[in-house]
């Protein structure tokens, strides 16, 4: 089964100027555990999809399904269920709950959807992205870098299958960019994730099984 399927995938947007074309019968198929980069120009469609792909947006034609659920086909308590079991987030600036600490911004997503946190889990994710000795530290005193990678742990503290990257290393310097990328790599053997990520980094790009060029809402 594909991790993620787009069949003739449009989004418009209406604008002072009339209707703007976002996605334009977007066709994709990326199967479980494949690394896939994303790129394009600003404003070419990346973030938009990479939205619809993980079912934060809703408004579109066609069909977006991940694992074979159709986000479209679920009500909004299913499918943010189905959206916090099976898809890990990292973005370029990460959302961290600043008062509070480490642990309890790894494992936020668990207390969010109503169960408790699986704490053998949770350590082995802090140890893996070098965060293990300073679980009880706050977040405001995290570097960039140990803030991205405690992004990248919360965001498999459910075991997730699909992990969506929106330019994870934008905001990094090249060496913690590249620690950053050499995790994330690991991480998809280690977890058998499929990683769709959206970047204008060539050393991203350079490390991915497949690259996807967007342009004016189209793949090309």
């Amino acid at each position: 089964m594909s991790a993620l399927v787009f069949d003739r995938v449009s989004k418009s947007v209406r604008t002072t100027e009339g209707p703007r074309r976002i996605l334009h019968e977007v066709n994709l198929h990326i199967e479980k555990g494949r690394f896939v980069a994303l790129t394009g120009r600003s404003g070419a469609g990346k973030s938009t999809l990479l939205s619809i792909a993980g079912g934060l947006d809703a408004e579109y034609e066609g069909t977006a399904a991940v694992h074979g659920h159709d986000w479209r086909s679920l009500k909004d308590g299913a499918r943010a269920r189905q959206r916090n079991a099976a898809v890990g987030f990292v973005l370029q600036i990460p959302r961290l709950f600043s008062h509070l600490s480490v642990w309890q911004n790894l494992t936020a997503p668990a207390w969010i959807a109503g169960h408790a946190a699986d704490t053998s889990r949770g350590e082995k994710l802090l140890a893996r992205v070098g965060l293990g000795a300073v679980s009880k530290r706050a977040v405001s005193g995290l570097s960039g870098g140990e803030r991205q990678r405690l992004t990248v742990a919360r965001a498999l503290i459910n075991k997730p299958t699909l992990l969506l990257c929106d330019e994870p290393t934008g905001n990094l310097d090249r060496q913690t960019g590249g620690e950053l990328l050499d995790l994330l790599v690991e991480l998809q053997k280690e977890e058998a994730l499929t990683i769709f990520v959206v970047t204008h980094d060539q050393h991203v790009i350079a490390r991915a099984d497949t690259v996807l060029t967007i342009k004016d809402g189209a793949l090309v």
